[in-house]
């Protein structure tokens, strides 16, 4: 069960919103995070040349401890969440999607006999990232920057620090 609670602060499950969003929605506020672009984006925008991709079978273009740094673009953190930000064996995965292979599958909420073998390669110990396998990485990255998010968050909220990261919604002035 280790994974699951994580599991549920970024993801929707049973239908139940993720924790997440439930408290943007709260507060009334947005969540943004720096993302950098993949080599494939920055062919795709002119950036560099189209030879750059041809032979590329690694790639992890954001870790999500970063985020909070710099990058090419401020995107929401649930959209940064869904971005294919791990390239492994010419499967692309967002860290939303390992995180719930791990809660779903293998053994975070349960265990499930039919687990894909793309799935499978990001727990091999043959690339490791810090010591650890992919899903591993990124499972421990996200749950470092969660901390940070939930600091982040309590900061803003209780005594008005401001964060570039962090916005309050623009309300609308309601006629009366």
């Amino acid at each position: 069960m280790k994974y699951s609670h994580k599991h549920c602060f970024i993801c929707t499950k049973s239908g139940t919103e993720p924790l997440l969003k439930t408290i943007s929605d709260l507060y009334d506020l947005d969540i943004f995070v720096a993302v950098n672009y993949s080599i494939q984006e920055k062919v795709d925008k002119g950036m560099l040349p189209a030879s750059l991709v041809d032979k590329l079978t690694f790639e992890q273009i954001n870790s999500v401890v970063s985020w909070f740094e710099s990058g090419d673009e401020l995107v929401s953190i649930i959209d940064a969440l869904d971005r294919p930000e791990v390239l492994l064996g010419g499967n692309k995965y967002s860290y939303k999607r390992i995180i719930e292979v791990v809660a779903d599958k293998m053994g975070g909420a349960h265990i499930d006999p039919e687990v894909k073998d793309e799935d499978l390669a990001l727990h091999m110990d043959n690339l490791l990232i810090g010591g650890l396998p992919p899903a591993e990485r990124a499972i421990f990255d996200t749950a470092r920057a969660s901390i940070f998010v939930i600091n982040s968050i309590e900061d803003f909220v209780t005594n008005g620090k401001n964060y570039q990261f962090i916005k309050p919604r623009n309300k609308k002035n309601d006629a009366t």
